[in-house]
């Protein structure tokens, strides 16, 4: 894969470069990556995918890779929390984007609040989802890490 974003029906291959995930849609973004849900053709389910993405013109892939690896290794230690999705798979080339495919848990919370008919959540409903979040926040803290990067949708 080269340094573009894969788009829906591209097919991202392992290490030995056996075609293996195909891309169904961008599911959203963070700092340094992009998320997607996509096809796993050997486990014969939908995954999600995490993919590196360089924000720095000329930045290199071993720190974007390195970032990576350090979150496949903490999901690895941590994977016995509900809450937090099991990896599955680390690509980490030197020459091209680095990515993590983990379980998928659900629809993102922003995809869910826009399935509502006003686009809101009620006010119970809110409740209930940040109590869960809470809930997940505290395991990760009972695990010994920090997440750091927090946000409202």
């Amino acid at each position: 894969m080269s340094n573009k974003y894969p788009v829906d029906g591209s097919i991202l291959s392992d290490h030995e470069e056996k075609p293996r995930w195909i891309i169904i849609r961008f599911i959203g973004r963070g700092a340094s990556s992009r998320i997607y849900e996509a096809y796993d053709q050997l486990l014969k389910q939908s995954v999600a995918i995490k993919v590196g993405i360089k924000t720095i013109e000329g930045e290199h892939w071993s720190k974007i890779k390195s970032i990576l690896e350090s979150e496949y290794t903490i999901l690895t230690q941590i994977k016995h929390q509900s809450s937090i999705p099991q990896p599955i798979y680390l690509y980490a080339s030197r020459t091209s984007a680095p990515f993590i495919v983990m379980e998928l848990l659900s629809l993102s919370i922003s995809e869910l609040r826009k399935r509502q008919v006003s686009h809101r959540f009620s006010q119970r409903c809110a409740i209930e989802i940040s109590l869960y979040m809470l809930i997940a926040i505290r395991q990760f803290h009972e695990c010994g890490y920090v997440h750091r990067d927090i946000k409202p949708v």
